[in-house]
């Protein structure tokens, strides 16, 4: 197998979204600090006046502010501190409307939002409200946000042990249906608020088309079909019951069952009995795929076996429909899904592997499972798999500031068949794939990842270690 290393490479984040940013080689500057004077002074020319962030366009120059908002919301995530706007007129005219696009609020939720509601500019800005509340901040968020017009998401967290009054909490998702530019939701806490507390609670506004929901199951389901014009879901299931999934009538499902018991099973596949994935040909709307079950370590081997079983029942219904990408979330010390072998996955191109629970460094000898568990996607054209087993290569070279010289190093043939057999192992099956674009994804949002790419598959792989930025 043909491997080269080419230099490290810095590309954004994979946020769902379309990107056509190009990948941008990082260099080591060779030479002293630039300047953009045209002489030196004192040779009978001009000297040309230094370029400063005030001769940037305005496309430019806000381009800027949006970085600059991103990254200090992430260090001081309390809006309001707008001193980065006071540089003169035009900055402030600028970017004011970018700062405020995104409020990220934890806590002080008191204090900022009355400063907003009085402010008409500041309200016809806001188009991102993320907040971490106390129930009794609840009704002041109500009011906000029914005075944002231009707002379209939105995720209000509970602050852990706290327990919302009903009343209050009905109020606030009464409020929110009511939004009618509120394309995205994100919900989480609600304790002690049901399904029959909301009784006045409208259909949300066909706008309304991604939801995330991790709420009391009956409250989920409610909310679930008041949504006409929802695309896609994220639920959690943390109780010992399940909400009415949208197996078939979202594109985009991600399902989490934090505490999975195995009578659980009969429900799910009671549900999947009923979905349009039966008919012939299957035409549910599903094209993407997230499944992650989760078994307490004490749990019997029983219950652990059924959490693996559900995902390869899961995985056979929808065999046959359109759904292109399929992400399995595996826990510590289970095994990849067993399927038929029947079963063939032929229209899944994307398929993400993420294994979570372990320590760094730690193996494990589920290979086995892993190469039979690939074998039921015979058109997969992008896997990616996160798991410490084949990340070793990449130790200690999580730093991005590292040379490459030894990483390089470990890229010659001989040497990853020897000391990282693992990856190589894995490496030389997936060239049996149809695979072109295989990656161990950073372990956190921003990192280093390996990336292993082919034009063709008659083709061997390059591997690059790409830097991943989260913007």
């Amino acid at each position: 197998m043909a491997v080269t290393a080419p230099e490290d490479l810095v590309a954004p984040a994979d946020t769902g979204r379309a990107t056509s940013q190009a990948l941008v080689r990082t260099t080591a500057s060779t030479g002293g600090p630039r300047t953009d004077e045209a002489s030196v002074p004192g040779q009978g020319q001009a000297t040309v006046r230094r370029t400063t962030l005030l001769d940037l366009p305005d496309e430019l120059l806000a381009r800027i502010y949006q970085f600059l908002r991103a990254t200090r919301l992430q260090a001081i995530p309390l809006v309001g501190h707008l001193d980065c706007l006071f540089v003169n007129k035009r900055v402030w005219r600028l970017d004011f409307a970018v700062w405020m696009e995104v409020i990220d609020l934890e806590g002080n939720v008191d204090l900022f939002l009355p400063q907003l509601l009085t402010i008409r500019s500041q309200q016809n800005t806001v188009r991102d409200l993320t907040l971490d509340v106390h129930p009794g901040n609840l009704r002041l968020v109500a009011n906000a946000v029914a005075n944002l017009p231009a707002l379209s998401q939105i995720s209000i967290t509970i602050q852990d042990g706290e327990s919302v009054p009903s009343k209050t909490g009905a109020f606030c998702l009464e409020t929110l249906s009511k939004c009618s530019s509120l394309t995205n939701i994100s919900l989480c806490g609600f304790d002690d608020v049901y399904s029959a507390d909301c009784s006045n609670l409208s259909f949300f506004s066909p706008s309304l088309r991604n939801v995330s929901l991790d709420l009391e199951t009956g409250l989920t389901t409610f909310i679930l079909r008041r949504c006409p014009g929802l695309r896609n879901a994220v639920i959690y299931c943390n109780g010992a019951d399940i909400p009415a999934i949208p197996w078939d009538t979202v594109e985009e499902l991600e399902v989490s069952f934090l505490k999975w018991r195995g009578y659980m099973s009969y429900t799910v596949n009671a549900q999947l009995k009923g979905t349009l994935f039966r008919t012939n040909p299957p035409r549910s709307s599903l094209r993407s795929l997230h499944l992650h079950i989760v078994c307490e370590t004490s749990a019997p081997a029983e219950t652990k076996l059924s959490a693996r079983g559900i995902v390869s029942d899961i995985l056979s219904v929808i065999a046959s429909s359109d759904v292109s990408t399929v992400k399995i979330t595996q826990a510590r010390e289970s095994e990849w899904p067993v399927l038929g072998g029947h079963v063939a996955m032929q229209n899944v191109k994307t398929l993400i592997l993420d294994a979570v629970g372990w320590d760094d460094g730690e193996e494990d000898d589920s290979w086995s499972s892993l190469v039979r568990f690939l074998s039921h996607f015979p058109a997969l054209v992008r896997l990616s798999i996160s798991h410490p087993t084949y990340r070793k290569i990449m130790e200690p070279f999580d730093d991005p500031a590292c040379m490459v010289d030894e990483f390089q190093s470990r890229l010659d043939p001989p040497r990853l068949f020897t000391d990282f057999s693992p990856l190589a192992a894995l490496l030389a099956y997936t060239r049996t794939l149809p695979v072109l674009d295989f990656r161990l994804p950073a372990r956190y949002s921003s990192g280093l990842e390996l990336r292993a790419t082919r034009a063709r598959r008659d083709q061997d792989f390059t591997i690059e270690r790409v830097l991943v930025i989260q913007v």
